[in-house]
């Protein structure tokens, strides 16, 4: 300051004085963007991503012969001719999404082949080389099934399933091995996501019984959620076949003793559960639970689900898996109307196994339609003519039915949700 004068030292403190006030502001700025955006400065996030109904069929096990063909065109819409293309695209989409968690509930392949599987696991451990975690539970096409095939031209061949046994060993390193509970008589376990939430998924195809749990299994649940009260923590439950009612789905879609697991998770605050099953993106809800339903990542529209989690809040919404852009990344031709084609086919394949009805081409459309966007879980824009309604009531009274259980649910979307944890 020696040889400075009055003035010069006055301009100089204003000079840092003004400094100090403009990085005030900015910090002012700041802080009242974070509060307007509804967010809170350094809130941890945890991504967890959710598929089901997968049913992969290794490459290995067919070909575009008329066995196959039959099969897949006269079922209930999966896009497997392109099955081995839509699960690679979904790995790689995962591993460029880096969420920490992905979870598959069940109905990992088509019919159980012991092939399918060993492939899959393969798949799987690629994600997990990208540091995401990944946990799985069986489905019922999973494990001992009678009709895994191999298709070969014209040949319907017998192909080996796989165990329960096996499929415990083969899946072990997919969330089971590192659980913080086990239980003994399923493939049920606990994992921890963060210090606030830990993923429950339980498992009734690989239990001691079918499609129920066993007493010992419900005394294990107990005891799981009584640790995660004490602890603290928000326990977010996942099975593949449904604890709720899901419109006209239930005779093999709901656990037989759901019940039983819905008066515990009331009990102990379990807010909600990740199902599949039904193919069908949908919610429904108890007095205390929310059942999300994810649809099938093997048929239309190729959907999967995220879900972000913070200490006291979780936001849900599905995404659609872009197999154009994965083709186009790896220069694959053919691929550029997919989402469209796999549409067309989840259309076709429904006409077909309305045939035996002898119903107008018009009215087998606007059914298939309205089907797709049920699927979707997006009914706010549903629309069939009464005059094609009647026609069904009179051509097939089950039709008629479910596409009045449609028409109620209109002007829902099921394709996102969010709950307060406080």
């Amino acid at each position: 300051m020696k040889g400075q004068s009055f003035f010069d030292m006055f301009h100089c403190l204003c000079h840092n004085f003004c400094m100090i006030q403009t990085v005030l502001k900015y910090m002012l700025c700041l802080f009242t963007a974070i509060c307007c955006c509804g967010c809170r400065p350094y809130e941890k996030i945890t991504r967890i991503l959710f598929a089901s109904d997968l049913h992969y069929l290794s490459d290995e096990l067919y070909d575009d012969g008329e066995a196959f063909l039959s099969v897949v065109t006269n079922a209930d819409g999966k896009y497997m001719p392109y099955i081995v293309q839509i699960t690679d695209a979904f790995v790689d989409q995962v591993s460029t999404d880096q969420p920490d968690v992905l979870v598959l509930s069940g109905d990992l392949t088509f019919n159980g082949e012991k092939i399918s599987h060993e492939h899959l696991t393969q798949k799987l451990e690629k994600i997990e080389q990208n540091g995401i975690r990944v946990c799985v539970i069986p489905g019922n096409h999973d494990i001992e099934n009678p009709y895994a095939r191999k298709y070969e031209e014209d040949e319907v061949l017998f192909t080996g399933s796989i165990s329960r046994d096996s499929f415990v060993e083969m899946y072990d390193a997919f969330g089971y091995e590192d659980a913080l509970y086990k239980d003994r008589e399923s493939f049920s376990y606990v994992t921890e996501v963060d210090e606030h939430t830990w993923l429950l998924l339980l498992d009734v195809n690989a239990s001691m019984c079918t499609n129920a749990f066993t007493q010992n299994t419900l005394k294990w649940i107990e005891d799981v959620l009584q640790a995660g009260k004490k602890e603290g923590v928000h326990v977010i439950s996942i099975t593949h076949q449904n604890l709720l009612q899901h419109s006209l789905f239930t005779d093999g879609f709901i656990i037989d003793n759901a019940e039983d697991v819905i008066s515990l998770f009331e009990e102990y605050g379990v807010r909600v559960n990740m199902s599949g099953h039904m193919h069908i993106q949908h919610q429904s809800s108890s007095d205390a639970l929310l059942e999300c339903t994810v649809s099938a990542l093997s048929v239309s529209p190729l959907q999967y689900g995220v879900m972000d989690v913070s200490d006291d809040h979780i936001l849900y919404h599905t995404e659609q898996l872009d197999v154009a852009e994965w083709a186009k990344d790896h220069h694959l031709e053919g691929y550029e109307n997919f989402r469209d084609d796999a549409e067309d086919f989840f259309v076709e394949t429904g006409k077909k196994r309305k045939n035996e009805l002898n119903v107008q081409e018009d009215l087998l459309d606007a059914y298939m339609r309205l089907n797709c966007a049920y699927f979707s879980g997006y009914l706010r824009n549903v629309e069939i003519s009464e005059e094609m309604i009647s026609r069904w009531k009179e051509s097939d009274p089950y039709t008629w039915m479910y596409i009045q259980s449609i028409l109620q649910e209109k002007g829902n979307d099921y394709r996102s949700f969010e709950i307060d944890l406080n």
